[in-house]
């Protein structure tokens, strides 16, 4: 809990749509993904955005939390088909102050505190007061801040930054899609842990007899061995 006083996830991945959804139409998707269970988005192509599922820990998270605030960046692709204040912003900044805008959304203990669209300075002005040791990272496409409800948590509940699935979500960046993703966690970069000891790869596409629901499923696997047996 040491960026300005939340804990902190940020990634310089494609973002969370900031699209309003196709199922609950009146709903920023990023805001629903936060605020419904089963509502995690899921991208079919980078401008394409369906609700699934899953998106059960982040809106657990959100619900559980004095703080949530959620900031998806605002891009010449998106900026067009979310929220009139997204719009807005983007007409009235030049091109070089178009690379850190935000849609933000804040929730205190599970209800909707404020929803709009702002410049990174404006959104740590607005978070973090004066209190401001560390200023987010230029580049980043979601970011999250939040801090446990200390109704809920005593103050000896511990929370540990899930490393190995976010070194996981690295790996899955990088073989299936050729991406180089940046992860903070509480201001520091996740490494990827790589799969040290493993002596051949094997990735491959797969098409289901029933695409339906998966066009395609892709597969991953490492095989080690030792060459002295």
């Amino acid at each position: 809990c040491d960026f300005n006083g939340f804990y902190a996830v940020m990634d310089n991945g494609r973002g969370i749509s900031i699209e309003y959804s196709k199922d609950v139409p009146d709903k920023i998707s990023a805001d629903l993904s936060i605020s419904e269970l089963h509502s995690g988005s899921k991208f079919t192509d980078n401008k394409t955005a369906t609700i699934g599922m899953n998106g059960v820990g982040s809106s657990s998270v959100c619900a559980c939390s004095e703080d949530y605030i959620l900031m998806s960046r605002i891009t010449p692709i998106n900026y067009d088909k979310s929220s009139k204040e997204v719009l807005e912003l983007w007409n009235s900044c030049g091109p070089r102050s178009k690379k850190d805008l935000f849609y933000i959304v804040w929730y205190k203990k599970g209800i909707k505190f404020y929803e709009g669209a702002v410049k990174k300075s404006q959104a740590e002005s607005m978070i973090f007061g004066k209190n401001i040791n560390k200023e987010i990272p230029t580049g980043m496409s979601t970011i999250v801040f939040f801090n446990p409800d200390p109704t809920i948590f005593e103050d000896t509940t511990k929370m540990e930054v899930p490393y190995e699935n976010l070194q996981y979500f690295l790996l899955i960046q990088e073989k299936f899609y050729k991406k180089r993703v940046k992860i903070y966690a509480n201001g520091e970069e996740v490494k990827p842990s790589g799969l040290v000891g493993f002596n051949n790869e094997i990735l491959t596409t797969i098409i289901p007899a029933d695409t339906s629901m998966n066009p395609k499923v892709g597969l991953y696997i490492a095989v080690g061995y030792d060459p002295e047996l």
